[in-house]
């Protein structure tokens, strides 16, 4: 009986050390188990911290330098204008898609110029005509059909204006097409604004040099005129252009009008960027008007 009990006892015993280690093996394996999953889960964590947003205001939240409380709640109005329209009219049907008042400027000449003009009258969005002017650097530079040159005379330069001027119908307005050298010659200037200003139209200075003598001219006749502050693609990089039309016009928001002028011009990425941006500054109580709401 006592060998019997002895082994019975020995069994019972064996168990219970069995069944002693396998909880304690269970633990320790479960616990090494729940320290991975949050070590997994750790890594996750700073993987979605480092990733962009895809969604599109939360990647301007992350693109903005301005602080959400310091963004103003009144209604800020933006002109977006799309130069060099008249080459090709693909990228005319894309932008026609975006839901916004943007105006169009329209190279004199060209093969789709007239054709681009009434499609965007029907479409009832503001037309500019894209006056070619002289660059400094032309020949290198070619401002192309219809472009007025300082060594035209007077009466040159008021011919060809008035051809450019026929050659668009619908028009606004004007805005110049280069022009670097031209914009900086104040009796030249003095010519083209006066024709302009026969037609009853205003003019927008791309701003394509730092000594423009636009704005005096156009003070001293009377010219109903307005100056580019931004150009959005000279740098033909998405994220670039979306960051141009999103962040940089904090900066130059005319405080007295509340308004910009920003220019771009129909190339793929800036047509993506364009769609995207537009709804975030519209979500922003940005509006986006023909450039004629904001000249003075």
């Amino acid at each position: 009986m006592r060998r019997k009990g002895g082994w019975t006892l020995l069994v019972i015993s064996l168990a219970v050390i069995i069944s002693v280690m396998t909880l304690y093996l269970y633990r320790a394996g479960n616990q090494e188990v729940k320290e991975e999953e949050r070590t997994q889960e750790g890594e996750q964590k700073d993987i979605l911290r480092e990733t962009p947003s895809r969604n599109i205001q939360g990647r301007y939240e992350q693109d903005s330098a301005i602080p959400k409380d310091k963004i103003s709640q009144s209604r800020r109005r933006i002109a977006i204008i799309i130069d060099d329209i008249g080459y090709d009219l693909s990228p005319l049907y894309e932008l026609l898609k975006i839901d916004a008042s943007l105006t169009f400027a329209i190279l004199p000449h060209y093969a789709h110029s007239v054709d681009a003009a009434n499609i965007l009258h029907k479409a009832k969005r503001e037309i500019l005509l894209h006056l070619p002017m002289e660059p400094h650097n032309f020949p290198d530079e070619n401002p192309g059909m219809g472009a007025l040159f300082l060594g035209m005379s007077d009466q040159q330069i008021k011919d060809e204006v008035d051809k450019d001027l026929d050659a668009i119908p619908h028009l606004s307005g004007v805005n110049n097409h280069m022009g670097s050298k031209f914009m900086e010659d104040e009796t030249k200037l003095d010519i083209v604004f006066r024709q302009i200003k026969k037609r009853n139209l205003f003019f927008v200075d791309s701003r394509t040099t730092p000594l423009s003598r636009g704005p005096e001219i156009a003070r001293n006749l009377g010219l109903r005129f307005i100056s580019r502050k931004v150009f959005i693609d000279n740098d033909n990089d998405y994220m670039t252009i979306f960051r141009n039309l999103t962040t940089s016009i904090d900066r130059e928001f005319d405080p007295k009008s509340e308004a910009v002028v920003m220019i771009g011009h129909p190339h793929l990425k800036t047509i993506q960027a364009l769609k995207e941006a537009i709804p975030v500054l519209q979500a922003r109580g940005i509006d986006i008007v023909p450039v004629s709401a904001l000249v003075q």
